[in-house]
């Protein structure tokens, strides 16, 4: 399977939100049911100098993003914030695996940021492994940090410093 991996357009915003109400995405993401289809697209219009999106494509369809956020406060501008989701038709196909791949590289190479950090809820494993295997620890758990099928979930805060890996 070839994944083609590039930046986030506008024109991606359907597609993109899609994904986010789909089953076994929705519910390991901070996405709403019936949250307004304009949501992402006006995310993308806007977004600012700090803010990296990029897609997976398969066979010219996007089946994956990753944003990173770069923190704007000068004391801790050394520090990225990452939010991944896949359309679960490809979760296990190294759709994740690329996109994180693709924002590490970015972050430590082009950005030169220190730190990485990202949440998981703690039930999910397969994101979990995706996460270790690319150098991220459990830093710590916030207790029922949200909503997730109708039961507060808790969330692992995780964290990777570039000298480490």
């Amino acid at each position: 399977m070839d994944i083609k991996i590039r930046d986030v357009r506008v024109g991606d915003s359907e597609e993109l939100y899609n994904i986010r109400q789909m089953p076994k995405v929705m519910e390991n993401t901070l996405a709403t049911k019936g949250e307004p289809k304009e949501f992402l697209k006006k995310r993308i219009e806007n977004m600012g100098d700090n803010n990296y999106w990029i897609v997976a494509e398969v066979e010219d369809k996007v089946v994956g993003l990753i944003s990173l956020m770069v923190n704007e406060n000068p004391r801790k501008n050394h520090v990225g914030y990452i939010a991944i989701m896949v359309n679960s038709d490809f979760h296990g196909k190294g759709v994740g695996s690329a996109l994180m791949a693709k924002i590490i590289d970015m972050a430590d190479n082009e950005l030169k940021l220190k730190r990485l950090e990202l949440s998981v809820f703690k039930e999910n494993e397969r994101a979990l492994n995706l996460y270790k295997k690319f150098g991220f620890q459990v830093e710590g758990t916030v207790r029922m940090s949200a909503l997730r099928n109708g039961v507060y979930s808790d969330e692992y805060s995780m964290g990777r410093i570039s000298e480490e890996v």
